[in-house]
C-alpha cells in the first residue's frame, strides 16, 4: 500500500493496477506513476474494481 492506496501486480510482472483506496480524505488523492515494493519498482497502469466505490473503504 502506498499512502493509502493498495496496488495489485499487473500479470506482465512489471505493473501494477490501483484496486483499492483506504484514505480519509478522498478529496486529495494522487495516483503515483511508480510504486515501490521492496526493491521492485513497478508502473501504474490501471484501475480495477473501483467502479461504485467496490473498492475503496
Amino acid at each position: 500500500m502506498s499512502e493509502g492506496l493498495v496496488f495489485e501486480v499487473n500479470e506482465d510482472g512489471t505493473t501494477v493496477a490501483l484496486v483499492g483506496i483506504h484514505a480519509t480524505d478522498l478529496k486529495n488523492i494522487s495516483v503515483p506513476t511508480q510504486v515501490v515494493s521492496g526493491a521492485d519498482t513497478y508502473t501504474a497502469t490501471t484501475l480495477k474494481n473501483l467502479a461504485g466505490g467496490g473498492g475503496i473503504h
